[in-house]
């Protein structure tokens, strides 16, 4: 945590909460968001606390790759060098137009992903780093309704950026490492003009803390996993999310097979579940006549 951050949406949040952080394990963050006043207010007082030469402000539209180059000319400035650590999480509200928050919540992150790979990676004579992504737990369940879909959608793109950028085939050419913290609702800016007492009943789960996404932070920002995403839902420490993805893959395919030449053409998600079942309990029977055999 003592390297050159450059954090986005960082006037309030997670992205205020992280910078704090950073800031009082002795990094120094280039502060960044699209709200001048509130940027400029949360980064003065953040000068005042560590000194002004450990922070610093420069406002900017992650939809907008303009505007990325002259961040990126202002984090190399203020830092005298390069970015170790970019921080991708600039983010807004479903309430907004379903285009807006795909530009920003996932465009904005593909830009500053692009950006960061062009100046930073090993091929192109860099010193590689670290990505951290803020995705959300919309990144990887469904269910939200048709006026939240946008966010949703935005999120799971966020969850196939990092997994992807940070496969380790990416890395081995890159050397620039991606993780992504996968919050549950949070009492953030994000939630305004969304009815929260309603959303509470809805979720029923507790929202968790800007705290909470800040230790989460600091966690893999000091493991440093590639393609990981961090999971933060109210009742649980912080947890790595598995991918299973390849696994299920695999299973589908096997069971895919084995239903074909029982006949049938098409295979059902049921006809998985039964197929599955009977193998387990093959298995099982199996497992349980061979421990029989040996006399346990």
């Amino acid at each position: 945590m003592e390297g050159n951050f450059l954090i986005t949406g960082a006037a309030q949040g997670f992205g205020k909460e992280f910078t704090h952080r950073v800031l009082k394990s002795g990094g120094r963050v280039l502060l960044s968001d699209k709200n001048p006043v509130g940027g400029e207010e949360t980064n003065k007082a953040f000068q005042e606390e560590f000194g002004v030469d450990r922070c610093s402000f420069q406002e900017a539209d992650v939809s907008s790759k303009a505007d990325w180059e002259k961040l990126w000319s202002r984090a190399e400035s203020f830092f005298g060098g390069k970015v170790d650590v970019l921080v991708n999480n600039a983010g807004v509200s479903p309430v907004l137009p379903f285009d807006t928050v795909m530009k920003v919540n996932f465009d904005g992150v593909v830009n500053g992903a692009q950006l960061f790979s062009e100046k930073q990676s090993i091929e192109s004579g860099g010193a590689g780093g670290l990505v951290v992504n803020t995705a959300s737990i919309a990144g990887i369940l469904c269910g939200m309704d048709k006026n939240s879909i946008s966010y949703q959608i935005s999120k799971h793109g966020v969850v196939a950026l990092t997994r992807s950028f940070g496969d380790p085939k990416v890395v081995r050419k890159t050397g620039i490492k991606h993780v992504a913290i996968c919050p549950w609702f949070a009492d953030t800016g994000i939630l305004e003009g969304i009815d929260k007492t309603r959303l509470r009943k809805q979720v029923k789960f507790e929202f968790v803390t800007v705290e909470m996404v800040g230790e989460a932070f600091e966690q893999v920002v000091r493991d440093q996993k590639s393609g990981s995403l961090m999971m933060i839902m109210s009742g649980c420490r912080p947890t790595y999310y598995p991918d299973l993805s390849f696994a299920t893959f695999v299973v589908t395919c096997l069971l895919s097979r084995i239903s074909g030449l029982l006949g049938n053409q098409v295979t059902t998600v049921p006809n998985l579940a039964i197929l599955a079942s009977i193998i387990l309990l093959l298995c099982a029977y199996i497992f349980h006549i061979l421990l029989s055999a040996v006399g346990l």
